[in-house]
C-alpha cells in the first residue's frame, strides 16, 4: 500500500511487487443504519461498539512491480563494450599495459643491482689482480736480482769463475 497523499510512489525495495487499492474513510453513526432508505445491514444487531467494514468499490487494483533494469555488472559490461567499440581498447589491453610497465620497471631495478654487484666484484677482482701482479713483479725482480748479482762460485782449481 502507498502512503496517503503520495499517489504513484512505491515504497518497496528493489525487485518487489506492490499492490495499490483505492481507500476511502467514512465515519458515521451506526445507530442511524436502520433509518437508511436502502439498508444493506437490515437484520444485523449492532451494539454500541466500533465496527470496521472493508469493501472494494471496484475490482480494479494497481499492481506496481519494481525491477532492476541494469545491475552494476551489466553497467560495467556495457561500458566496456562501448569503450572497446569506440576507443579500440579493452580491459585486457589496459591490464597488459600495466603488466608491461611493471615488468620494465622490475627489469631496470634488477639490472641496476646486477651492475652494482658486478662493479663490486670487478673492483675486488682488479684488486686481487693488482696484488698478484705486484707479487709476481717482486718475485721476478728478486729472481733476476739473485741471478745476476750473485757472487761467482770459485772452485779449488784455478779456473775462471762460473756465473750461474
Amino acid at each position: 500500500m502507498t502512503k496517503q497523499g503520495s499517489a504513484g510512489l512505491c515504497i518497496c525495495l528493489r525487485d518487489c511487487v506492490s499492490y495499490r487499492y483505492r481507500v476511502e474513510l467514512s465515519i458515521g453513526n451506526l445507530m442511524a443504519l436502520p433509518n437508511l432508505v436502502q439498508n444493506p445491514y437490515a437484520g444485523i444487531q449492532f451494539n454500541k461498539s466500533t465496527s470496521i467494514l472493508h469493501f472494494f468499490h471496484n475490482s480494479v487494483l494497481v499492481k506496481q512491480k519494481q525491477e532492476t533494469v541494469m545491475s552494476l555488472i551489466s553497467l560495467a559490461s556495457n561500458l566496456g563494450g562501448v569503450f572497446g567499440l569506440c576507443l579500440g581498447c579493452s580491459v585486457m589491453s589496459v591490464l597488459e599495459i600495466f603488466y608491461y610497465l611493471h615488468s620494465a620497471i622490475r627489469n631496470k631495478i634488477q639490472d641496476h643491482f646486477q651492475r652494482l654487484r658486478a662493479r663490486k666484484n670487478r673492483v675486488d677482482f682488479i684488486h686481487e689482480e693488482w696484488v698478484n701482479k705486484n707479487k709476481s713483479r717482486e718475485s721476478y725482480k728478486n729472481f733476476h736480482r739473485n741471478r745476476f748479482h750473485k757472487q761467482p762460485i770459485v772452485s779449488n782449481r784455478k779456473q775462471r769463475p762460473i756465473i750461474i
